[in-house]
């Protein structure tokens, strides 16, 4: 069994830790985005091991989540990009060279999505305000 060092309380057993899915990404309902946003998460669950009986985590990947480009442009250095090798593509968010790639034909897997604060606050804008309910 593994022991985990707490600073703490001192050594404590494995048993006693759960992971419930990454603590950082907070998904909304369905209903609360557009197709869109909600497709940019790779997972329908907080926690993809949450699953039926007899089903494996993969029945749980959000079938939009993949979504294939061709014919981008990249600047000349990332056309032999190393593969495993990580970039940040400007406005888009951090990318992989994927390992399947090849000299000339580099594929790039995104990590991680860039929240795009701007479409929020253009949203708002947009919005009728809030009517103040006086009770009059």
């Amino acid at each position: 069994m593994l022991r985990i060092a707490c600073p703490f309380c001192g050594p404590r057993d494995e048993l006693e830790f759960t992971f419930g899915g990454p603590s950082h990404i907070t998904r909304p309902p369905p209903g609360d985005v557009t197709d869109e946003e909600w497709a940019a998460y790779l997972f329908n669950r907080e926690n993809p091991n949450e699953t039926e009986e007899g089903q494996e985590f993969t029945a749980n990947l959000n079938p939009n989540s993949l979504e294939v480009l061709t014919g981008c442009k990249l600047e000349p250095g990332l056309r032999d990009a190393e593969p495993l090798s990580h970039y940040q593509f400007e406005r888009l968010g951090y990318f992989c060279a994927d390992p399947d790639s090849a000299p000339g034909k580099p594929i790039f897997n995104r990590t991680v999505a860039l929240r795009d604060t701007w479409a929020k606050i253009e949203k708002r804008q947009a919005a009728p305000p809030a009517r103040k309910d006086d009770g009059k």
